[in-house]
């Protein structure tokens, strides 16, 4: 079984936070764990493999409401730590800000899902 996994950034921390998907085993070492032990931290570099990118509408409507921040967008796929990760230089970048924009986007436009997602310096990069 593969280590799948939810990735969404932490805007407390300033890093990504990890959640394994239930039923699959932890991601491997080299992550910070929380005091819970349910979800793990790391600014990078790892990279999640067929990532597919999720943004709940209703949790973005809040967002928008309410002008406060909480978890409504993923990315779900298989987590990597590689013994040396290097960013392609037909990496696209992606963002995602709830005010403009309802899903994460490229400088292409929209995205759903990838081949492959770079989480580097606390960006997310994808191929």
């Amino acid at each position: 079984m593969r280590n799948r996994c939810e990735v969404y950034w932490n805007t407390h921390r300033k890093c990504f936070s990890i959640k394994p998907v239930r039923g699959t085993p932890p991601p491997p070492i080299g992550f910070k764990s929380s005091p819970s032990g349910r979800v793990l931290y790391s600014a990078g570099p790892f990279l999640l493999e067929r990532p597919f990118f999720r943004v709940s509408e209703a949790g973005r409507q809040w967002v928008i409401k309410h002008q406060r921040k909480t978890v409504h967008a993923t990315i779900r796929g298989h987590i990597k730590l590689p013994a040396k990760l290097e960013l392609p230089k037909h990496a696209r970048r992606v963002r995602y800000n709830p005010y403009r924009h309802d899903s994460f986007m490229t400088d292409r436009g929209a995205i759903e899902e990838a081949n492959v997602a770079y989480f580097i310096n606390n960006e997310v990069w994808v191929t």
